[in-house]
């Protein structure tokens, strides 16, 4: 089957394509879609000719399934799922007892062109660009907007003192569903791709640090074994990343959890410990002191990853809390290879996970410090576990599920091998040897 745009089949022939599958009839969905039998048979032909696929064999008795029409019709189910979820979301909103909920938007008959207009303007904040990239007019996508305004009640967006668009909230999780939905009809599609058992389609994975270790040997590993399926890798912050997973935009995040990572949407799963250790270069004035306190860590000038992330906010807390802090000359970086050589050649002090230190360069010049606090990170305050973000009530893709799995298996035999005794740490090595993994 040729990959097709999931926003190229029509809401309203897919909605057809869901009722034949519950009622199990033309005449029973033509009846509960309020459309005539040749209509509805009409979309379930279009929606079976564009996917390449027969959806239902035609019997005495009825419309049956067949083992392509159950995998589409299990993920439709979500999708009207996410639409009755947006219709809750409204009620709860509006508030108003005589409004009326039963709104072409939430019964899946809106035409999927209001609904690129909508995800457009909420990623484009400008009507002009949204155009641009639909390949329509302004003028079709502020048309588009008014009626989905008129049509709920209610307005999707402002327009800010410097001219952008600005999503109200309730546009903002309107979209979620929206692109959850269209997420879901993605997956259809790959999972029709795949059922000749050889996985297909495209997983999207966002990633924190620190994952450089583990996720270049399961991108090789899959792609060896899978090359039908195509990766793509998003960088970013905890909260822009996990707001695309929510959205459906992302399949899985990877890396360090959030503490507040709260969303009952959103599954955090535990996959590698990752602790991670302050280091300076050989020769620092704090190598060879036997238990490094938090005033002396105070004292000196740092490289370290974003401050929003779990182990820079520990980092700022613990020197706090012990009386001091981090200096003003602070230099913030994601990427470790320039954390380790700005360290290897200053006075600077580094921090980083285990797994980064590990594939130092074998004749990298640095070293541990001592730190009695992260000696033992059973703390559960110390954020030293890497984990595997999912949304809760989503199956993945056949894909996705390929690269959840080799994920895990990489995970368990990084976590199990013998730490190399390398000159990273040549004071303390048996310390770096030892480390107790779970």
């Amino acid at each position: 089957m040729t990959t097709i745009d999931p926003r190229s089949l029509s809401l309203r022939q897919l909605k057809a394509v869901l009722l034949v599958g519950e009622t199990g009839s033309v005449t029973g969905a033509s009846s509960a879609f309020a459309r005539s039998q040749s209509a509805i048979t009409k979309a379930v032909s279009h929606i079976e000719r564009k996917l390449e696929v027969s959806l239902f064999d035609r019997t005495a008795s009825g419309m049956l399934p067949t083992s392509h029409g159950r995998v589409l019709l299990r993920r439709l189910k979500n999708v009207a799922r996410e639409f009755e979820l947006a219709r809750a979301e409204y009620l709860n909103m509006i508030a108003e007892a005589d409004r009326d909920l039963n709104l072409p938007f939430f019964r899946m008959e809106i035409s999927n062109q209001r609904l690129d207009a909508l995800i457009a303007l909420h990623e484009c904040r400008d009507a002009k660009r949204a155009a641009d990239r639909l390949g329509v007019t302004a003028q079709s996508i502020y048309r588009s907007l008014h009626e989905l305004q008129e049509q709920l009640g209610v307005r999707l967006f402002e327009r800010s003192t410097i001219g952008i668009l600005e999503a109200t909230p309730f546009s903002k999780t309107l979209l979620t569903h929206v692109k959850l939905a269209f997420a879901e009809i993605r997956h259809a599609i790959a999972e029709l791709d795949s059922i000749d058992g050889v996985p297909r389609g495209r997983v999207t994975v966002g990633t924190l640090p620190p994952t450089k270790t583990i996720l270049p040997m399961t991108i090789n590993r899959v792609l060896s074994n899978c090359p039908q399926i195509q990766l793509s890798v998003r960088d970013g912050d905890f909260q822009g990343l996990e707001a695309g997973l929510r959205a459906g935009d992302l399949d899985m995040v990877i890396g360090t959890r959030s503490a507040s990572s709260d969303y009952p949407d959103v599954l955090v799963l535990p996959m590698i410990d990752s602790p991670f250790y302050v280091f300076a270069r050989e020769g620092h004035p704090l190598a060879n002191v036997a238990a490094v306190t938090p005033a002396q860590l105070s004292e000196c000038k740092w490289i370290i990853p974003p401050t929003h992330t779990p182990q820079s906010r520990w980092l700022a807390r613990f020197l706090a809390d012990n009386g001091g802090g981090l200096s003003a000359d602070l230099i913030e970086t994601s990427t470790f290879e320039v954390m380790a050589a700005v360290v290897g050649n200053s006075d600077r002090l580094g921090l980083a996970p285990l797994l980064e230190l590990e594939r130092s360069e074998p004749g990298t010049a640095l070293v541990l410090l001592q730190v009695p606090e992260l000696m033992d990170q059973e703390d559960e305050s110390i954020p030293s576990t890497l984990h595997v973000i999912l949304r809760a009530h989503t199956t993945l893709s056949p894909a996705a599920k390929v690269f959840y799995r080799s994920l895990l298996r990489v995970a368990r035999e990084v976590e199990t091998r013998a730490t190399p005794g390398r000159s990273l740490a040549r004071p303390h090595q048996a310390r770096i040897s030892s480390i107790r993994r779970r």
